[in-house]
């Protein structure tokens, strides 16, 4: 956290406060948007893994259909891309209810 983090922080700012004030530093905003690209990626990565093996079995067996549903794979994005805000707001919601004396100690 930056010092005026930590100032609003020590003064007894809300969760909720500190939580916006703290996404908004950058360096946790670069944590939330690197956790959503990484997140992001994994989950078309994880598409097109799964696409190549599809394939892969309609070419051993030709008479079996398959392919995956439209909402399977809107629902694949979507799950992962809220793992990526999940996991990058995470960090910074724990932040949010460190000890104001504790967190200025370190400081």
């Amino acid at each position: 956290m930056e010092n005026l983090e930590l100032f609003r922080f020590a003064l007894g700012a809300l969760t909720g406060h500190r939580l916006r004030s703290t996404l908004s530093a950058l360096g946790v905003a670069i944590g939330v948007t690197e956790a959503v690209l990484l997140a992001t990626g994994g989950g078309v990565a994880g598409l097109a893994l799964g696409a190549g093996a599809i394939r892969a079995f309609v070419g051993i067996y030709p008479s079996f259909p398959a392919s995956p549903p439209a909402w399977a794979v809107a629902s694949a994005l979507g799950l992962s891309l809220a793992v990526g805000v999940g996991f990058g707001v995470w960090p910074a919601r724990r932040a949010t209810r460190l000890d104001p004396v504790a967190a200025l100690a370190k400081r």
